[in-house]
C-alpha cells in the first residue's frame, strides 16, 4: 500500500514535469497560454485516530488566460488581445478561437493565420458603416475607384480698394485683379488645374471667371458676386445662395460629365491684401492598396496610396468566460 501511495506521487510529479516542459517548449509560440498543475490529496477514511491518506492526484491542469508581454514586431497584422478574449477564426470545418495574433493577407485579400483560417469581424459597408453581421475580414486589393470633384469650398479675401478693370481677357493680366487655382479630379481620376480669375466691375461688385485646363467653364460673362457693406457675400448671379454653380461640362481628359459647385460663403471683401484662406475640394484620384494599419479599439484601416486612408473593418473577439472546449 505504501508503495502505491508513493507511486501516485511519482505519477502526479511526472505530469507536473510534462506540463512544465510543455510551457518551456512553447515559450516562443505566439499567443501561447501557459498551464499549471493543481494537486489534491486522496484519503479513504476519517476516524478518531486521524485521516487515512492514499497519496495524491491531479485535480486539474489549469490554463492561464492572462495577457503576456507584448512585443512590437513592426508588422501591422501581428495583433494581440489586451486582456481576456480570443480572435475568432473560420474555415470549412467551422469556428475556432485563438490567442495567436500572427496574421497576413492571402492572395484573395482575406486576413488569415498560418493555417489559412480566416479572421472574422464586422466589415465596412459601401457608405462606411459597420455591418451588423460577423463575416470574414477582407481587404479589397483592387484599385480604389476615383471620386470626381463635385464641390469646392473657397474662402478668399478680395481687396475692396482694388481698381476696376477693363473687359476680361484670360491672356491679359491687366484685365483681372486676382487669381487662384486648385487641382480637381474627373471620373477617371485624372487631375486638372482649375483656375478662378477675379475682376472688379464696380464698387462691391466682382466677376469670377472659371477655367479648367485653359477651357472656360463658367457661364458667359463670368459669375457676378456682390458684396454687402460689411464685406460679406450678398448675392451670386442675383441669388442669395452664395454658391457658384458651374454649368455641366465634359473635361478634356475623356472623363464623364462633371457638375461642380463652388461654395463662397467664406469669401470676403475687406480693405486688406488679397489672400486665400481656404480652398478645398472633395475629389481624389484612383488609389491602390499600399499598407494596412491597426489602431487600438480594434479599428483597422487600409491605407490607399494617393488617397485618404479608409476604414475597412473591426475585429470580432470573444471573452474567455464564454469559451468551453472550442479553443485551438
Amino acid at each position: 500500500m505504501s508503495f502505491a501511495i508513493a507511486l501516485s506521487g511519482l505519477n502526479t510529479s511526472s505530469t507536473r514535469l510534462d506540463v512544465i516542459s510543455h510551457n518551456i517548449s512553447n515559450s516562443a509560440t505566439t499567443g501561447f497560454n501557459s498551464s499549471r498543475v493543481e494537486f489534491t490529496d486522496v484519503f479513504t477514511s476519517v476516524n478518531e485516530r486521524g485521516v487515512g491518506g492514499q497519496g495524491d492526484k491531479i485535480a486539474i491542469v489549469r490554463q492561464n488566460h492572462a495577457s503576456g508581454n507584448l512585443t512590437d514586431t513592426g508588422k501591422a497584422l501581428d495583433l494581440s488581445v489586451d486582456g481576456s478574449g480570443y480572435f475568432r477564426l473560420v474555415d470549412d470545418s467551422g469556428i475556432s478561437y485563438t490567442r495567436n495574433g500572427a496574421f497576413a493577407v492571402d492572395r484573395e485579400g482575406f486576413i488569415v493565420n498560418a493555417d489559412g483560417l480566416k479572421l472574422t469581424g464586422y466589415r465596412r459597408t459601401v457608405d462606411g458603416a459597420l455591418s451588423p453581421t460577423v463575416s470574414e475580414l477582407f481587404v479589397d486589393p483592387a484599385d480604389q475607384q476615383p471620386k470626381p470633384t463635385s464641390w469646392i469650398d473657397l474662402g478668399v479675401n478680395l481687396n475692396s480698394t482694388a481698381d476696376v478693370k477693363p473687359p476680361f481677357d484670360v491672356d491679359d493680366t491687366g484685365t483681372y485683379n486676382f487669381t487662384t487655382s486648385k487641382t480637381i479630379y474627373d471620373t477617371l481620376g485624372s487631375p486638372s488645374a482649375l483656375n478662378i480669375y477675379f475682376r472688379k466691375d464696380a464698387p462691391n461688385t466682382w466677376a469670377a471667371f472659371t477655367y479648367l485646363d485653359g477651357m472656360e467653364i463658367s457661364q458667359a460673362g463670368g459669375d457676378e458676386i456682390v458684396f454687402g457693406e460689411q464685406g460679406e457675400v450678398e448675392t451670386v448671379n442675383g441669388s442669395t445662395n452664395r454658391t457658384v454653380t458651374i454649368p455641366p461640362f465634359f473635361p478634356n481628359t475623356g472623363g464623364a460629365e462633371l457638375n461642380i459647385q463652388i461654395k463662397i460663403d467664406k469669401m470676403s471683401q475687406y480693405n486688406s491684401i488679397f489672400g486665400v484662406n481656404q480652398i478645398v475640394q472633395d475629389g481624389y484620384p484612383n488609389g491602390r492598396l499600399n499598407d494596412i494599419t491597426m489602431a487600438r479599439m480594434e479599428q483597422s484601416r487600409a491605407v490607399i496610396q494617393m488617397a485618404s486612408p479608409k476604414p475597412w473593418g473591426k475585429l470580432f473577439s470573444l471573452a474567455s468566460q464564454t469559451l468551453k472546449d472550442c479553443t485551438r
